[in-house]
């Protein structure tokens, strides 16, 4: 079975991006996405599922596979 990076769920923010997911913006941070930024969609400390935040403000878990949000990650860890 192949090891997941998290190369495969980034997003470019694009125009359509943009205007499907800049009225709530970056889960974690509170700021609007701009025009070519990276985005991933990562769990944290959030009621609902996974969000949209940048790429900035998420970290990969090998464990999981997937990204989770900074703070949330910090706080399982330590």
């Amino acid at each position: 079975m192949a090891q997941a990076t998290g190369a495969s769920q980034k997003i470019i923010m694009d125009l359509v991006n943009l205007n499907t997911y800049n009225a709530e913006g970056c889960a974690a941070c509170g700021k609007k996405f701009e025009l070519g930024e990276t985005a991933v969609v990562a769990c944290g400390a959030w009621e609902g599922g996974p969000k949209l935040v940048h790429e900035s403000e998420a970290v990969f878990d090998s464990q999981s596979g997937g990204f989770v949000e900074k703070r949330c990650y910090i706080s399982r860890t330590a």
